[in-house]
């Protein structure tokens, strides 16, 4: 375990917050940000998003130590491409389609809804195992690496989407010098990630899913810290808002299971029963935000 700096104020006072599991999240006795401290080796953690991190089985045994990942993105393509498209949408407003890059990509599903409106779309990844799938079923500019390792000319993308990504990494404000680098001057970042700040969020505290992975998430961030640390890399916020996911109800009870296996399942069963189990819905809770901004000229 190693002692970390906040990553928004590079502070090292903090008082505990929160205990999740064996993890511990503290808050920011400076400016208030909430991560998991001390934080585990990041090999460690990287290993959670190799394999079966698209589609864990834990989602059917409920195993409360491997709660990260998703239950079958693969199987979700067209709800969460049609979130992507939203995304893209609200985009547009601020940049022309050009060049995008999508940063931890996953199975490609950003970089697939992009190029259909007409982007020049791209993907990064850390898992072979989903680069290779998307590779043959969305799109061949998808490769295994990082942003920082990533050799292309500075100011080469016109937009650049971290959707939820910026949660995961060591240190987010660091993460961001490579993207101010690779997006040009007037290009805007798109940045998914849990509202630690939501009304919703805060009054579930350590019972709040997404506190529930760590440390697959390290850091959660309100919207007051998010908007902080970009104006310290360089951006000014543009848009916001709340976003919630489209799925099906089999889906979303997958993830409740994790509070009450025998009650959620039961719940499964009923509506299994009455059909309405795999109907798709549009839910947002508003834990989530979706955020745009503008990379300042130099």
């Amino acid at each position: 375990m190693n002692e970390v700096e906040c990553t928004i104020c590079r502070g090292r006072g903090y008082a505990h917050a929160y205990d999740v599991g064996r993890f511990t999240i503290v808050r920011c006795t400076n400016c208030r940000h909430l991560y998991v401290w001390p934080r585990p080796p990041m090999d460690e953690v990287q290993a959670i998003y190799r394999g079966s991190y698209f589609a864990n089985p834990a989602f059917e045994t409920t195993d409360d130590g491997a709660y990260y990942g998703y239950r079958d993105q693969a199987e979700d393509r067209p709800n969460v491409e049609r979130r992507m498209d939203e995304i893209l949408a609200r985009a547009e407003r601020y940049v022309a389609p050009g060049s995008l890059l999508d940063v931890g990509c996953g199975l490609g599903f950003m970089v697939g809804a992009a190029a259909r409106r007409g982007w020049d779309a791209h993907g990064l990844d850390l898992n072979a195992d989903a680069v290779a799938w998307a590779t043959e079923h969305v799109s061949k500019q998808i490769t295994v690496g990082t942003l920082a390792a990533l050799d292309a000319p500075d100011g080469s993308f016109d937009c650049i989407t971290l959707l939820d990504l910026i949660e995961h990494v060591a240190d987010p404000r660091q993460e961001l010098g490579p993207v101010a680098r690779a997006l040009r001057p007037g290009g805007v970042l798109v940045i998914v990630t849990p509202d630690a700040g939501s009304m919703v969020s805060r009054a579930f505290g350590s019972h709040w899913l997404e506190m529930k992975r760590a440390p697959e998430h390290l850091h959660f961030f309100s919207r007051h810290g998010l908007t902080r640390m970009l104006d310290t890399a360089g951006f000014d916020v543009v848009d916001m808002h709340s976003i919630g996911k489209i799925t099906s109800v089999r889906t979303l009870l997958s993830d409740l299971k994790f509070y009450s296996r025998p009650f959620f399942t039961g719940v499964e069963r009923v509506l299994d029963r009455v059909k309405l189990a795999d109907r798709i819905v549009d839910v947002d809770p508003h834990t989530k935000v979706c955020l745009y901004a503008r990379r300042r000229a130099d």
